[in-house]
Parts: C-alpha cells; structure tokens; sequence
C-alpha cells in the first residue's frame, strides 16, 4: 500500500459495486449465451437505464458492455433477474458469497447495481481487493478499455441498436490506464476504481470513493505512486 486514508471506513460505493456483479456473471454464464429480459425487481424510480423491455433478448457480453462502460442500472438487474440458481436472491446471496470467497470482511451487497442502500456498502480496502482480483479477467480488460461501442439486442420491434460511451473521463488519458470503473450516487459520492499497468511490469490499483472530484484525485495519486513504482 502506498497510500491511505481511512482505507477501512465502510461507506456506500455505488456503482463499484457492478465488479462483483460482474464476477458472479461470468461464474455462471458464457458471453455469448442469450438471457431474455425480465424487469422484475427494477425500483419504479430507477436512473440510469438503457432501455431494456420485458422479453427483449440480449447476450451476457452486450450487458456486461452495458454495465462496466457506460454503467447502466437495469442491465445489472436483467442479470440478477436472470441468474439459473434462485434468480435475483439468489444472485445477491451469490454476490455475499463472492465477496467472503476474496475475504472482503468488511463489504455486504443487497442489490446488484450499488444504488443507495444501508445494507449495500463497501470499504476502500475491500474495493482494492475486488479489483485485483477483476484485473485477472481478460474477458473484463478486454471491455473496459473500450471508450465507445454499439452494442444491440432483440426486441418485439427488431434489433435495437445502441451506441454507448465510457463513464470514465480519464479513458485515453494515460498510456499506462487499463480501465477500470466509476460510480456516482449521492450517499456514495463519486467513486473510481483505476488499474495501471506500466512497462517495468509494475501494476497499480487505485481506489477513490466518497470523492467530490473522483478523476482529478486519481491523476493525483496515480502521478505519486508512478513516482514511488519506478
């Protein structure tokens, strides 16, 4: 660890939270398998969608672009909904199980995008922790260094067809930047999740949460640490 600062506080971490969901998704599904969309359990006031209708269809990598790029809300709920082992309780006690599994202590997930939530929070450790065990998958390296994207899915008119763009205003801003995921609610502030590979082969995690200006901040430490990797 290089840098701290009240790196065990639990606090709410929006929606950092969809790297985990992320993780039981790719447990149990192939990205190319097709899951039909249900909005049960979508809250009616719900921000941040991308449209998804009851009995539209989509692949698992179209909503994994969807929630890790430009980090819509309902596409992680179509994903809970869709879950094979008890649906979407059953993928937020997946989620729970997950998290003990990378020995998060400190982190509990009650629904699967991070909105606002007692009983959905996180620490600046465990988000640490998630994310270097994220960084592992190529199949997530491989979408989150995306800035734009079109993704499609099928619905009762035909194929819809969406271009999104990347929620993280740092992507192409650094050479060394892999991704890797923002958040925003209001009790979590702004989040940001950041992972650096340089060409010593040294890797960097960084973890901003509850920030009044999540970017600047990690250009902040991401410039220190370079310093301190050398």
């Amino acid at each position: 660890i290089l840098y701290e600062k009240n790196s065990s506080q639990r606090v709410n971490i929006a929606s950092l939270t969809k790297l985990i969901s992320t993780l039981v998704a790719l447990d149990t599904f192939d990205l190319d398998e097709v899951i039909t969309v249900s909005r049960e359990n979508i809250p009616v006031d719900l921000d941040w969608q991308i449209g998804l209708k009851e009995g539209d269809s989509i692949t698992v990598e179209n909503i994994l672009k969807a929630m890790l790029i430009s980090s819509y809300n309902d596409s992680a709920y179509v994903l809970a909904n869709a879950y094979p082992y008890g649906g979407y309780e059953g993928f937020i006690k997946a989620m729970n199980r997950k998290a003990k599994e990378l020995r998060m202590f400190s982190s509990n997930f009650s629904n699967p995008a991070g909105i606002d939530d007692p009983f959905n929070y996180s620490t600046a450790q465990d988000v640490a922790v998630l994310t270097s065990v994220v960084r592992k998958y190529p199949e997530i390296l491989n979408i989150v260094e995306i800035g734009k994207v079109t993704i499609n899915w099928n619905s009762e008119e035909g194929i819809v067809s969406k271009e999104i763009m990347a929620t993280n205003q740092l992507h192409g801003t650094n050479k060394y930047m892999k991704g890797l995921k923002t958040g925003i609610t209001d009790l979590a502030g702004q989040c940001f999740a950041g992972y650096f590979v340089y060409p010593s082969g040294n890797e960097l995690i960084t973890v901003v949460l509850n920030s009044q200006d999540r970017f600047s901040e990690t250009v902040l430490i991401e410039k220190y640490a370079r310093e301190k990797l050398k």
